[in-house]
């Protein structure tokens, strides 16, 4: 009888664990840290041209042309971005961010950070 009572205890305490970690694990994680937001690179245009987001929030750019590009901010470039490739940048200060392409200044695109 004392046996089941602890093989019974056991498996109680392995089953509540158990559901503790499942739950933690499918709960969203709150970093504050911002989001990622995506702009594509495609017929020699960064769609959206013009985004608004939070401080923290990481813009990535996703060239989608078959031509290669750049991703030009004030006091910060991106590598050349040849189709299918991606840079990233995460904006921490409010302010607004005009930015074009360092090859084709032409292509031009906004973000706001409030």
């Amino acid at each position: 009888m004392k046996k089941a009572v602890i093989a019974i205890s056991i498996l109680l305490f392995l089953f509540i664990a158990g559901c503790s970690q499942q739950q933690a694990a499918s709960s969203p994680l709150k970093l504050n840290l911002g989001q990622e937001v995506t702009v594509v690179i495609k017929d020699f245009k960064f769609n959206p041209a013009a985004i608004t987001v939070k401080p923290g929030t990481t813009i990535v750019w996703e060239n989608q042309d078959k031509a290669s590009h750049t991703v030009k901010l004030p006091n910060w470039e991106s590598e050349e971005l040849f189709q299918g490739s991606t840079t990233k940048k995460t904006l921490t200060d409010p302010g607004t961010y005009n930015y074009v392409c360092g090859i084709h200044p032409s292509m031009k695109g906004t973000i706001i950070v409030e």
